[in-house]
This record gives C-alpha cells, structure tokens and sequence, in this order.
C-alpha cells in the first residue's frame, strides 16, 4: 500500500552548501547502505553571482519557484529562467555559475545519482489537475512540493505553501494533485536499493 509522508517546513534540515557560499533547506535525503548520497531533494535562494558546487557523478533538475529570475552559464552556454515553473537539468560536475540575478530567487533542486537513481520534475501553475498515472511506469517515490497554494494530493491530504509530501512503495494506478499555485512533482526511480 503507498504510503504518505508530509513534510513540513519546520522539518527541513539546513545544511551548508559545498563551496560554502549559502545553504539549502534539505526536504528529503536517501543513502545508500554504504552511506553514500542516492538522492536529494531540497530549497535554495539565489541571491549573488557565483559558482554552483560540483556533484561527481550526480545529475541535477533546478525549478524556478519565484517570479525572480536569474541566468546559470552551463559549460558556457546561457539559461536563462524568468518565469515559475521553469527548469534547467545539467551534470553535477558541469561548471555552472549564476550570472545574473533579479531578485533572490528561490529553486526547487534534486540531485541524483546518476548509476543508481534517475528523476523527471514537472511543475503545475494556477488552477490545475493533473493526475499521475502508472501506466508509464512506476517510479519508486513521488515527492510533491507546493511552492505557493494550497494542494489536494489523492483527494485526502492537503499540502500548503512550503510544505511538501513523498509518496513510496506506490501501489496506486493512479492519483491526482489538484489545487491553485505553484506545485512541483518529482518522479524518482531507484534502479539499485
């Protein structure tokens, strides 16, 4: 039977980031048995221009989850993200530095490792519904961040801005997320547990 966890925002871990130029608020975090780092997902504010940390081995999805923007230079090539909702997917060791930043910006980030672990971020804006199906495809967690709004997951949990929920051991066909806001929905497949 799938099993529902909210996460509320009291319950995120800060942790410093890699280079030590800010933090990230940690939503959920997975390991391996040896202790290695499977996946993570977290919220991050933007607020200066700068390098990204490196992730050896990882693949990295970040959300825009404010209307400020900023623009990330990958490996030289310019991104810009402007409007919520909008991502950018690159290598953990692939240079990447913020070259312009409106306003801090808030992002939606999950890291991944990437022989073991792959992930798909969708995000919905306004009113929506959308409704997960396994058809494609089961993936071994879903994780359900509401940015701004409030949130009906599965038609009896309620998640509200800055609150998020993982959904494992998925037995569900399918389920739905409606409500109005800003929701990002992470689909993260363990190929090796």
């Amino acid at each position: 039977m799938s099993t529902f966890r909210i996460i509320t925002q009291d319950q995120f871990v800060r942790m410093p980031w890699k280079n030590g130029r800010g933090s990230t608020d940690q939503i959920v975090r997975e390991d391996s048995p040896d202790g290695r780092m499977m996946w993570r997902a977290s919220i991050a504010d933007v607020t200066e221009v700068g390098g990204f940390s490196r992730f050896e081995g990882y693949e990295r999805i970040l959300t825009l989850l404010n209307s400020s923007g900023f623009t990330l230079d990958i490996d030289g090539q310019s991104t810009v993200l402007s409007r919520p909702g909008q991502a950018a997917q690159f290598a953990g060791e692939a240079d990447v530095r913020v070259t312009r930043v409106d306003l801090p910006s808030r992002d939606f980030n999950i890291i991944t490792l990437r022989d073991c672990v792959s992930a798909t971020v969708r995000s919905y804006t306004m009113s929506s519904t959308t409704t997960w199906s396994a058809i494609a495809g089961t993936p071994h967690r879903i994780l359900i961040v509401a940015a701004t709004g409030t949130w009906q997951v599965h038609d009896c949990h309620s998640l509200t801005a800055g609150s998020a929920m993982l959904v494992s051991d998925i037995t569900h066909e399918s389920f739905s997320v409606v409500g109005s806001g800003l929701v990002c929905v992470a689909a993260i497949n363990v190929q090796r547990e």
